[in-house]
């Protein structure tokens, strides 16, 4: 039963992502940006010397508004400090802002966690002696 609500929770949180990461990309805004800070985290995961890098990018809104945001989505490698990039911000919510590459969208990760979900309760279903 709780492998089923965990798988459910997984495919939840992915489908919500992939829906977020969809509209973004439907009705956000691009413009230029320049990157001018970086955010280091360590993982928590089981990659405990993994450094994780959060860009933060400084924009113009298409009304001109300043914006300095950290980006949503971090990684190993990041465009260096001063770097030009393209972002993709929300209009109505511009410190949510992406760089506007595939990987800096990172629109794979929701899909990864809804196959791990249905991955998880179609094993459920058809092992049901185990649980």
């Amino acid at each position: 039963m709780w492998v089923i609500l965990g798988g459910l929770v997984f495919v939840l949180a992915g489908g919500w992502a992939a829906y977020q990461g969809w509209r973004l990309n439907r009705t956000g805004e691009r413009v230029p940006g320049t990157v001018v800070d970086l955010h280091w985290r360590h993982s928590t995961g089981s990659h405990r010397n993994r450094r994780i890098c959060y860009p933060v990018v400084e924009f113009r809104t298409a009304e001109g508004r300043l914006v300095r945001a950290k980006t949503r989505v971090g990684g190993s490698s990041s465009p260096e400090k001063g770097a030009q990039v393209q972002v993709l911000y929300d209009p109505a919510k511009p410190e949510e802002v992406v760089i506007d590459t595939a990987s800096g969208r990172a629109n794979w990760l929701p899909l990864v966690a809804v196959v791990v979900g249905l991955g998880l309760i179609v094993w459920v279903i058809m092992h049901p002696g185990k649980f």
